[in-house]
């Protein structure tokens, strides 16, 4: 299964808003990384500006004055000895690991012509232990000890601690980086919103298209590849169109042509003297006359007709079929309802239904019928207890003129046209119809009609 949405718009928002939302775990983990050197290096500067205003005091003060002055600046923080550390000399050679850095901050720091020289400089922890106190959850302190040697030729010894402090600057980085996050995914959903609606537009047209030849032409705007697949589908709209018109006319005219000289023939039979030929000769008619009708069923189940869509009350129109067919003597049960109408053409999904019923009277002796609302859509099950369909048929028996039982009689199953009208219209509404055999025997032709047709 794909982690994919299935959408064009989903893809793309997911796209810009992940590869966004990664270039910024990546600045993240990058600025985390460099964070600590870079707190390091304030506080080295922040510490040779003590150091270096310390050693001022101290060159321009008497030797009496500077034991004074260092038992009164002398603190946790700061403190300041006379001469050097012992094996401070044997380490001359030697760097702590930041000692570059806090050379050179205190070399700005001190007046022209002092000697210093830097002992250690390194960050202090107040959980040195804790990654995540380390890393995240304080500001490192900077401890920094440097020796210098004064104008008069005395050396001192100056310590100066800046200690560390626990922060909540994680808290900020993290409350800022959801408000950044947060403002730039929505601006991509309605980015892409804005690019892929037209897209939608397009591919609602062309599959309402199928439903209603008649539909408005698409607007031909928005980028150059949105406006060629309008006019596209706008031109195959208007052929399709022209077609069907054409087809209608020709029906028409078909209807005529056809009617008229059967209507002769069954008259011109009535003459004959021979009673045998003469009832042949009607039976041939009628089953003639039969197929011209189911033959022009069928075509215009291809097409709307030019009925309107209209809200269509199924409950009412399956109990005016059950009505019609038990006056005609057949057994039709009727289950379930619909809670709401559907739209749709009602004439052509009467005529879908009654050849659905039709069908499971002629192989059956009752129709049942159950009604299911799914909400989004309406199944309409047409059950019977006749001998059902070889597997290896059910979906021939669609095709026109194609009978199970290889002839076409009206008798032994009609003109082999009932079921592709019914499926015609379905698909025309954008609905389905199927078939299935039953576990206890029989066919059951399930109509499937949705709420948005």
């Amino acid at each position: 299964m794909s982690l994919l949405p299935r959408s064009l718009f989903g893809r793309i928002a997911l796209i810009l808003a992940g590869g966004f939302l990664a270039i910024q775990l990546i600045t993240t983990a990058i600025a985390i990384s460099d964070r600590n050197a870079l707190v390091f290096r304030a506080g080295a500067n922040q510490a040779a500006t003590r150091i270096g205003d310390v050693v001022r005091t101290l060159t321009v003060a008497s030797p009496a004055e500077r034991s004074r002055i260092m038992r009164a600046i002398s603190s946790d923080t700061l403190k300041v000895t006379y001469g050097k550390p012992a094996g401070s000399d044997a380490a001359a050679g030697e760097e702590s690991e930041l000692s570059t850095t806090a050379r050179d901050a205190l070399a700005l720091a001190l007046p022209l012509g002092i000697g210093f020289r830097v002992i250690d400089a390194r960050p202090v922890y107040l959980n040195p232990d804790s990654w995540y106190a380390r890393e995240l959850g304080e500001r490192p302190g900077v401890r920094m000890v440097a020796t210098v040697l004064l104008n008069d030729g005395v050396w001192m010894t100056v310590e100066s601690i800046d200690p560390p402090r626990a922060t909540r600057w994680v808290t900020r980085m993290f409350r800022n980086l959801a408000i950044v996050d947060g403002v730039m995914v929505i601006l991509c959903f309605f980015a892409v919103r804005l690019v892929t609606r037209p897209l939608s537009v397009l591919a609602h047209a062309a599959e309402d298209l199928g439903r209603n030849i008649d539909r408005p032409p698409l607007p031909e705007r928005g980028a150059n590849e949105l406006v060629r697949a309008s006019r596209a589908l706008n031109v195959m709209q208007d052929r399709l169109k022209r077609y069907v018109d054409t087809r209608v006319k020709v029906l028409a005219a078909m209807s005529h042509d056809l009617k008229t000289p059967i209507t002769r023939m069954r008259l011109r039979a009535e003459m004959l003297d021979d009673a045998h030929i003469k009832a042949k000769f009607i039976k041939d008619l009628d089953e003639l006359q039969q197929m011209v009708g189911a033959t022009l069923d069928y075509m215009r189940g291809l097409a709307d007709g030019g009925e309107a869509v209209q809200p269509i009350d199924f409950t009412a129109l399956i109990s005016s079929l059950k009505e019609d067919a038990e006056e005609a003597g057949h057994t039709v049960t009727v289950s379930g309802d619909a809670r709401s109408p559907v739209m749709g053409r009602a004439q052509a999904l009467k005529r879908c239904l009654q050849n659905l019923i039709d069908n499971a009277l002629a192989y059956g002796r009752r129709a049942d019928i159950t009604l299911r609302d799914e909400g989004g859509a309406l199944n309409i099950a047409i059950s019977d207890d006749g001998p059902g369909i070889p597997e290896g048929d059910i979906e021939k028996v669609f095709e026109p003129f194609y009978r199970v039982e290889g002839s076409r009689n009206r008798n032994t199953g009609g003109s082999g046209l009932g079921l592709s009208i019914a499926r015609n219209i379905a698909q025309a509404h954008g609905g389905s119809v199927r078939l299935r055999n039953l576990a206890r025997g029989g066919l059951e032709a399930t109509l499937r009609i949705p709420r948005g047709a």
